[in-house]
């Protein structure tokens, strides 16, 4: 502390949170203003880092189109996306739902069917929307 004050600070400058750690604070903490204020900069993060994080966003249905020509596709796609469904082009890891049209792909097929994921044709995709 003397050398603190020793460098021309004063208890008040140097124990003062900044102003990353009280903008935190203030969001995401009900402290008021005058109890952010009385805090020092260790006690401000260690507060911030003791908060529970935010809430998981939401997993999002993630859907492939496979087998239809563009136009279908295309149609397809801005209803899923208007569902907030995430429209990919291939098979991933989190590929929730494969629709298949009349010339579907095979190897998306057997690539789905091994990932246990749920394969539908347009119409039951449709219906799934309709159900939202």
């Amino acid at each position: 502390m003397k050398k603190l004050e020793q460098a021309g600070l004063t208890r008040s400058k140097w124990r003062m949170p900044s102003e990353k750690v009280c903008q935190i604070l203030r969001s995401r903490s009900q402290l008021s203003e005058e109890e952010i204020q009385a805090l020092g900069e260790g006690e401000a993060w260690g507060i911030v880092y003791g908060l529970p994080g935010p809430p998981p966003k939401p997993k999002r249905t993630v859907v492939c189109f496979t087998g239809f020509d563009d136009a279908a596709r295309a149609e397809l796609e801005i209803l899923a996306t208007k569902a907030n469904h995430h429209v990919t082009r291939a098979v991933t890891k989190s590929l929730s739902i494969l629709v298949c049209g009349p010339a579907p792909g095979p190897a998306k097929l057997e690539i789905a069917k091994e990932r246990g994921v749920e394969i539908l044709s347009a119409a039951q995709y449709l219906e799934k929307l309709a159900g939202l």
